[in-house]
């Protein structure tokens, strides 16, 4: 999922079409159409994403919250703000990154890699 099927989803669960939304919360609709669309990135300006999620009836702490950012932090190419500012979290990013280019590991290695740290 990218961020413009997740805001998507969040606007037409809460009833909007895209006019009625851009017109209640004041988003130029060919805009938000392209955001919704990826054909333009999400903002990286943290105060308007939480405006963004509050129109989107997205409440911070949630499940949802996270998601939100993560997605749009991503479309961005950046890594989310508190995962870089944890020196454990950003420097295992870092370890990632190396292995990712040095052993190119196969699909199957990255779910068995991904598997081993979502068992809770």
């Amino acid at each position: 999922m990218n961020f413009g099927d997740f805001v998507r989803i969040r606007r037409t669960e809460l009833g909007f079409t895209l006019r009625d939304f851009c017109q209640t919360f004041g988003h130029d609709p060919s805009n938000w159409s392209k955001v919704e669309r990826g054909k333009l990135p999400p903002s990286d300006d943290q105060a308007v994403l939480d405006d963004w999620a509050e129109q989107l009836n997205i409440k911070k702490g949630t499940e949802n919250w996270q998601m939100f950012l993560d997605l749009a932090f991503r479309e961005r190419g950046k890594i989310p703000p508190d995962i870089l500012a944890n020196e454990k979290y950003s420097d295992a990013v870092l370890r990632f990154f190396k292995l990712l280019r040095e052993q190119k590991p196969t699909d199957e290695d990255l779910v068995r890699f991904i598997g081993i740290f979502s068992k809770k």
